[in-house]
């Protein structure tokens, strides 16, 4: 009875530290100087056996000795596919080690992502990229990616990592959740001068270069093609969270069903995002804007949106849907018809301004609406707010709750040095802030602004001789 009892506990010790070693891969690689020789995973899938690497099989792999002065040269479709190996059948996160494309290379045509999740929400098994990799200036082509899966893109889930200089010319990325055409997830990353082109389609936290980013910063990334999916859905990034994001444009084709932005989706958590312009489409059924969809106690600076915005409920913006808990926006405009048929609430910078701060703004689009929709050149329903220094030249809808520049503002909200052209867009005469076009274009009315925030240019043709900002080239 001893001995089966014995035989009993040494069978479940094996398995509780298998159970471990399973549930600890993404931690199995660090840096040169101190990774395992060797890291032994499950099956992939695809054959029965397991891979088995270690420090010679990788020198063999890659010309390079993976640090950054010599980093690992990935010069063909074979090169990256043996870093997709190792990562996601071996588990080695590649945590300070190196690698430079070499050449412009082109992938098969069915790409298995580097980095995985893992095998549940909470990330069990996750076998991510956690090294540094220069795209060198290259182009990837022939990126594609059709099934349901989540975590999906080149790389599908990276942590501590920093992707650099590649430009991805992709046919087509269809999957489940975190879908993006470079990376399906970053957490705690940095990304920077990378570029995109094809088309993205997959449910929840949809981008066209980044699904989800969380923890990290991001800075020079362009987006064109189009992008597909139901909620938080961005032309360049989905979801950002505790981030910080410089630099982004997007001149895809946007279209969603719930939270969906024209760069990011949704942006949150003392997160900041600063110039980006979008030019592209974007259409939702609710909560829509042509720069993010929602934007929750976060700062935005610097933005602007070039491209038409369709929703049919809830918020719809020119720049924003929502904009929430104590968030800052400034310097931010719009130029394109905002239609807001059908949703409660549609503005030419935003559709519900709450709890937050807006300050230099202007839109000379559009703001269409029907119905009961509170309709603003500037912002379609304000609630508790601080907004200073707006305005607006884009005609607004003959509605019952429309205004020329907010629909609906409640009694703690404070506005201030708020203006529109009554040659333009005047609702009704009684409303405070008409002026004509041509004050609006005049010297006087530039000097007006800039006694408020010296942050503002005199009349541009690509303004229609509206003052702009000193941002904008």
């Amino acid at each position: 009875m001893r001995k089966n009892y014995g035989v009993r506990v040494a069978l479940w010790t094996t398995l509780l530290a298998s159970f471990f070693i399973t549930a600890c891969g993404d931690d199995s690689s660090s840096s040169p100087s101190n990774d395992d020789s060797s890291v032994s995973s499950s099956s992939n899938g695809e054959n029965d056996s397991p891979i088995v690497w270690n420090d010679s099989s990788i020198s063999k792999s890659w010309k390079g000795e993976g640090t950054e002065s010599k980093p690992y040269q990935i010069g063909s479709a074979d090169d990256l596919m043996e870093l997709m190996k190792h990562v996601n059948d071996s588990a080695r996160a590649f945590r300070g080690y190196f690698f430079q494309l070499t050449s412009d290379i082109s992938l098969p045509s069915s790409w298995r992502p580097i980095g995985s999740f893992g095998a549940n929400p909470m990330g069990l098994s996750a076998r991510p990229f956690s090294g540094n990799f220069d795209g060198n200036g290259k182009t990837i082509s022939g990126l594609s990616i059709k099934d349901t899966l989540s975590y999906s893109g080149l790389f599908g889930f990276v942590r501590a990592a920093q992707i650099s200089n590649i430009n991805l010319d992709a046919k087509t990325v269809e999957g489940g959740d975190r879908v993006g055409l470079l990376v399906g997830k970053a957490d705690s990353s940095k990304i920077v001068k990378c570029s995109a082109k094809g088309s993205v389609k997959a449910r929840d936290y949809v981008g066209g270069l980044i699904g989800e980013f969380a923890a990290g910063s991001v800075e020079d990334l362009s987006m064109e093609g189009a992008v597909e999916g139901n909620g938080y859905v961005g032309g360049v990034i989905g979801n950002v969270t505790y981030s910080s994001v410089t630099n982004i444009r997007n001149s895809s084709v946007i279209s969603g069903t719930v939270t969906i932005g024209g760069v990011v989706g949704s942006i949150a958590m003392s997160s900041t995002l600063k110039n980006a312009i979008n030019t592209g489409k974007v259409s939702s059924i609710k909560d829509v804007g042509g720069l993010v969809g929602n934007v929750i106690q976060a700062n935005v600076n610097q933005c602007g949106n070039q491209g038409e915005v369709t929703g049919s409920s809830s918020y719809v913006g020119g720049a924003f849907a929502s904009v929430s808990n104590a968030s800052v926006v400034s310097e931010i405009y719009n130029t394109a018809v905002v239609n807001g048929s059908g949703a409660m609430a549609a503005g030419g910078i935003v559709g519900m301004f709450k709890g937050s701060e807006m300050k230099d703004a202007f839109n000379i689009a559009a703001v269409i609406g029907e119905g009961n929709t509170y309709l603003g050149g500037i912002a379609g329903k304000v609630d508790g707010n601080t907004i200073d220094n707006t305005y607006n030249a884009g005609v607004v809808s003959q509605l019952k709750n429309a205004n020329s520049r907010f629909g609906y503002t409640s009694f703690n909200t404070t506005t201030s040095n708020s203006f529109y052209d009554k040659d333009v867009a005047s609702i009704s005469l009684a409303e405070q802030g008409g002026m004509s076009s041509a004050d609006m274009k005049s010297s006087s009315f530039l000097a007006t602004l800039n006694g408020v925030s010296n942050v503002w240019s005199g009349s541009s043709d690509k303004f229609g001789g509206y003052p702009s900002f000193l941002w904008i080239k």
